[in-house]
């Protein structure tokens, strides 16, 4: 078998954007951030004025390699908050040290954006 034997929808990376209208963008981040995927998500966040609050949902990624990690590290450096509702993304921000949102997300309301990667 050639090329990656993994299916398409496990290899890509999904971004959704939205905005509450107060100054907050949610950034909910579903699949894998690695490699190429996590620099196109870094520079279609960088696209973005920096708000007064930045929300990264992690709940929904599956993978994250040294490059994802770094635009996590990059995006804790903005003052991101982190969402993480499962045990895989809780020890990823755990390991980088990112701050942790104590809010649990039902919905993210707003203007929507999406980006499939």
């Amino acid at each position: 078998m050639e090329g990656n034997p993994l299916p398409r929808e496990t290899r890509m990376l999904r971004v959704e954007f939205n905005h509450d209208g107060n100054g907050t963008l949610f950034v909910r981040l579903q699949g894998r951030l690695v490699g190429p995927y996590a620099e196109d998500a870094r520079m279609t966040l960088a696209r973005y004025p920096v708000p007064p609050t930045i929300v990264v949902d992690l709940s929904e990624v599956t993978f994250i390699d040294s490059l994802g990690e770094e635009v996590l590290l990059w995006l804790g450096r903005m003052g991101s908050e982190f969402v993480a509702d499962n045990v895989y993304a809780r020890s990823v921000c755990e390991r980088l040290q990112l701050h942790i949102s104590q809010k649990r997300l039902a919905h993210l309301s707003g203007t929507k954006s999406q980006v499939s990667l």
